[in-house]
């Protein structure tokens, strides 16, 4: 017997509200929230290492999404050279 797929939320705030938008448009059908693989699993209570923050499944198409919440502090070689 088939077990039924428990979709997640997402963990931090943007990642919920990620799942959220593709929820209410039609991505919410096939859409997959904090994908894990078993790459670095230790037991059967644990999980291995986080594929990507949100997964789209469409067809042949595959879209992945990965949230990152990154401070940019410019130094000087990243100043625009006028």
């Amino acid at each position: 017997m088939l077990k039924p797929t428990l979709k997640q939320t997402g963990e931090t705030s943007t990642e919920r509200a990620l799942s959220k938008v593709l929820e209410r448009c039609f991505f919410g059908l096939w859409s997959y929230t904090n994908l894990f693989t078993d790459h670095g699993k230790k037991g059967a209570n644990t999980t291995g290492k986080e594929l990507c923050d949100l997964l789209v499944i469409f067809g042949n198409e595959i879209i992945i999404f990965s949230d990152k919440a990154v401070d940019y502090k410019p130094t000087e070689d990243c100043r625009p050279p006028w």
